[in-house]
């Protein structure tokens, strides 16, 4: 449902080497695309590690391996709600302002 609004998975931002490691060895063949980069606007917002369009560690593992390493130690995958960072996206992406 969030990228029929427009938003790409995390991991795949042009600036994401910075905050986390690829492990390109351990995804399944053919699965490595939804690993590539998209060059696209950030917003000028952090990475948001919590994001719910962010892979988890072992997301198209070959064999349970990570296939994603977050560079700091942080929790990434989650799968419950829109981060904070999330919501504020969507609402810079169709100009909601700051009221929701």
């Amino acid at each position: 449902l969030v990228h029929a609004v427009g938003m790409y998975h995390e991991h795949t931002r042009y600036d994401r080497d910075q905050f986390i490691s690829v492990i390109w060895d351990n995804i399944k063949p053919g699965k490595q695309g939804n690993f590539d980069v998209k060059m696209g606007d950030t917003l000028n917002l952090p990475y948001d590690f919590g994001s719910i369009m962010h892979y988890g560690t072992s997301y198209f593992s070959k064999d349970g391996s990570p296939t994603i390493q977050p560079n700091e130690g942080v929790n990434i995958g989650q799968r419950k709600r829109l981060s904070q960072l999330d919501i504020q996206k969507i609402n810079t992406l169709y100009r909601c302002g700051s009221k929701y």
